[in-house]
């Protein structure tokens, strides 16, 4: 009797440990902090989705010392969440990098100001209008220079408290996140001027998946890029349990949990990840968004090399 029970554990410990080394391992890098702007790859952690199609996933947060491209680029990560301009840019510059999913399909950088100081566009002029120190301010300046505006650029941190206080006149924010966070400081959306850029000509997705064109793989690629969009289809059909992942997350990390600014950010995703009015297949890079961005960076004089669609896009088309 003892003999078989040892025998069943040993066949049960060697099975199990055949199913680990067949998951494939993959570091995944994506480009912030612990965030529900995230918590669809926590919950193909979590819930095996990753496992299931054969792959054994560990999530690397990028912070203000090191970005997801940089890691992606030093050999740490195998995949990278970023933004499109932020990849387009990184191309032009001889970076091997290709985008093999495209998640967000709508632009969720708005300008916010002040309603009772600010109600039209060209109340603008003259105005401080802050932005991150961080980077990505290309579609905000091509804002600015189309609209022929005349303003000054105010670099900011990491917070809002600038534009609370009247330091700034305007503030670049991004809808899911920044824009929550002046509402939750006490300011009615009814005392907000909002000008969302993918009003303007300027509707360029961010959030994507990335690698090096060397390292593609086909039949990897879509099986990761498959098992990620269920476990994004899992995630916004089980909120609240992704919002204590996230929660989990923040804690581990020694962030602070604000929960109604973590929901709203997952409802925003939502919205951004899947846009009622536009014809794309989910996860595509459309030609058309690749080349407003082009375009727009082009104009900017943030690319000055050329590549087409063909060279930068390894998704579904």
């Amino acid at each position: 009797m003892k003999k078989s029970l040892f025998l069943l554990i040993v066949v049960t410990f060697v099975f199990l440990s055949n199913i680990k080394a067949q998951n494939k391992k993959i570091r995944f890098a994506v480009h912030w902090l612990p965030q529900a702007q995230f918590s669809g790859y926590y919950i193909g952690v979590e819930k095996g989705i990753y496992k299931k199609y054969g792959f054994d996933v560990e999530i690397i947060h990028a912070s203000p010392s090191i970005t997801s491209q940089e890691l992606l680029l030093d050999g740490k990560a195998d995949f990278a969440s970023m933004f499109l301009t932020t990849a387009l840019i990184l191309k032009a510059n001889n970076t091997p990098i290709v985008n093999v999913a495209q998640l967000s399909q709508r632009c969720g950088q708005v300008l916010v100001a002040k309603a009772d100081n600010i109600k039209t566009l060209s109340d603008l002029n003259g105005k401080k209008i802050g932005v991150w120190r961080s980077g990505f301010d290309e579609i905000l300046v091509s804002f600015i220079n189309r609209n022929k505006l005349n303003v000054e650029l105010v670099l900011i941190n990491s917070t809002i408290n600038l534009f609370l206080f009247g330091g700034i006149d305007a503030m670049n924010t991004m809808w899911f996140n920044e824009y929550h966070s002046i509402l939750n400081a006490g300011i009615d959306s009814n005392e907000l001027k909002t000008f969302f850029f993918a009003d303007y000509g300027l509707d360029i997705p961010e959030d994507g998946i990335y690698m090096l064109s060397e390292n593609y793989d086909k039949t990897t690629v879509e099986k990761f890029i498959k098992a990620t969009f269920e476990a994004w289809d899992y995630t916004f059909n089980h909120k609240d349990e992704a919002i204590i992942l996230v929660e989990q997350e923040m804690k581990y990390k020694n962030i602070a949990f604000n929960k109604p600014h973590q929901v709203w950010m997952l409802n925003r995703l939502h919205d951004l990840f899947y846009v009622k009015d536009k014809k794309y297949i989910k996860g595509q890079l459309l030609k058309s968004d690749f080349e407003n961005a082009y375009k727009t960076l082009f104009d900017l004089g943030r690319i000055k090399n050329n590549f087409n669609y063909s060279d930068f896009y390894f998704g579904i088309k």
